[in-house]
């Protein structure tokens, strides 16, 4: 192994991997000797792929498969017979990009364990800390164009979060960085500003708490706070330092945070992890160590400093809310869907209450904006909704829940509404046209919340970051504590 002149390159980690259902499953690794060689014995006769990447973090190479490739989807596979002894393997190595600045306070003084994360509008790019200095550097393995922000992962945070340069998700001042390139002087001033709080509900189509899960504030890639799901079907995800996060609710029974969430209430009855509004998680790992929230089009959500935002619910088995238009006027939008299939839910009410009589959901239309305009909602019998009162020239995310006794039963995927100014008239747009989610950036891993039975924070911060995230090298964690 090589880097960019052609130098040897010690120390670098390689992976032999083979294709499974979900990516790729490792099947051995070591690293490189001085002089750039390496070896990886005992391999069984398969198609298999190899990884070249850095142990520790990205950087200062990019990671590679081979035969230059980005992925493991583009990797060349290597054949191996039974009994052969493959040579040739090898790579030349681009060097990483990196951002760099410094954090300090309003008095000058520089600040640590601020972390500092680059996000691009497709995927997270890299997460750092500050060092005693208040100096952080982010390796990049990706060219892009990146947007930064800061955020206080001390235990309990003291100040508020920001974008660089000093402004918030939506206006983020964007950073082009080209392969190999250094962006130095991107730094920050924070001011002092309260943590918050994230709250919500978590049931089942029948209505039943859903119990077996934790609520996960995920920072990527390696700050995230977490929360466990009462009796009552609540959470509340405490002591959130400002900024904008990814919420996942994972599995958490027996101790350890799973993929796979059961049914409490249900024997037999499993569910997919998520992020929030239903949007698939996939735990599967990548070069940053972790899954990538903006990657597979989570919805992110900004935390302004004390906020205390509720709302945030999920519903395990609930049926979809399929968006048929799209109508956007001078300062409302008009939606119209087809009722959902609510069949699972009737059943389980049935089962709890031993009627299902006059059960009629309730349809809620919510629209908010990430530039400014104002949010409103609407509810209403009806399978056409209009919300009014919307700002002008606003961008805004909306979306459909059904609801029966309070009880959300249905909903759609986040879906784009764009309000024309007064010279221009609305406009009609099929749903399939509309932009789908939230856009933002950035996630990290600090403890909060709830103690899960069974697994100490520690443990939960080790567990996520190394077995469920399928890490194929160690990673760094952080401290945390439990509210």
């Amino acid at each position: 192994v090589t880097g960019p002149a052609g130098q040897d390159v010690a120390n670098l980690c390689v992976s032999a991997n083979i294709d499974a259902g979900q990516g790729t499953d490792w099947l051995g690794n070591t690293t490189t000797a001085s002089d750039g060689t390496y070896t990886i014995s005992g391999l069984p006769p398969a198609g298999i792929k190899v990884q070249f990447q850095d142990c520790n973090s990205v950087g200062p190479y990019l990671d590679q498969w081979w035969n230059d490739q980005p992925d493991p989807s583009l990797a060349d596979v290597v054949t191996i017979a039974p009994g052969e002894a493959r040579t040739g393997i090898d790579a030349q190595l681009a060097a990483a990009s990196e951002i760099r600045g410094t954090v300090t306070d309003g008095q000058g003084h520089p600040l640590s364990n601020i972390c500092a994360q680059a996000t691009t509008s497709t995927f997270v790019g890299g997460l750092a800390d500050t060092d005693s200095q208040g100096h952080y550097a982010i390796r990049l393995s990706k060219p892009g164009d990146y947007r930064v922000q800061f955020v206080d992962c001390n235990h309990p945070p003291q100040y508020a979060g920001q974008w660089w340069h000093a402004q918030s998700a939506a206006t983020a001042t964007v950073i082009p960085v080209a392969s190999g390139q250094v962006i130095a002087e991107i730094d920050a001033t924070l001011l002092p500003g309260a943590a918050g709080t994230i709250r919500g509900k978590v049931v089942s189509a029948g209505g039943a708490p859903m119990t077996t899960v934790c609520v996960i504030a995920y920072l990527p890639n390696q700050f995230a706070i977490f929360a466990q799901v009462q009796a009552d079907g609540s959470y509340a995800v405490k002591n959130v330092p400002s900024g904008t996060y990814a919420v996942a609710f994972l599995g958490c029974s027996g101790g350890d945070p799973q993929p796979v969430i059961a049914d409490p209430s249900v024997p037999g009855v499993t569910y997919p992890a998520m992020w929030w509004h239903d949007v698939p998680l996939d735990l599967a790992s990548t070069s940053n160590g972790g899954p990538d929230p903006i990657e597979q089009h989570a919805n992110l959500v900004n935390v302004a400093p004390g906020a205390d935002l509720t709302g945030y619910d999920a519903c395990f088995g609930c049926g979809a809310v399929t968006i048929d238009t799209v109508t956007p006027g001078s300062d409302s939008v008009t939606v119209a869907f087809s009722a959902p299939d609510i069949t699972a839910h009737l059943v389980a009410r049935a089962t709890l209450s031993g009627s299902v009589a006059g059960v009629v959901p309730a349809y809620t239309l919510a629209c908010s904006s990430a530039d400014g305009g104002a949010a409103h909602s609407v509810t209403g019998p009806a399978t056409e909704l209009t919300v009014a009162g919307l700002t002008a020239g606003s961008t805004y995310s909306c979306q459909v829940t059904a609801a029966v006794d309070g009880t959300v039963v249905a909903n759609s995927v986040d879906f784009a509404a764009v309000i024309p100014r007064a010279e221009t008239p609305g406009a009609s747009s099929s749903a399939g046209q509309a932009a789908a989610g939230d856009t933002g950036v950035a996630f990290a891993l600090t403890g909060a919340g709830s103690t899960i039975p069974g697994a100490g924070i520690g443990g939960l911060l080790v567990l996520f970051g190394l077995v469920l995230l399928g890490a194929a090298r160690p990673r760094r964690s952080r401290g945390a504590s439990t509210a």
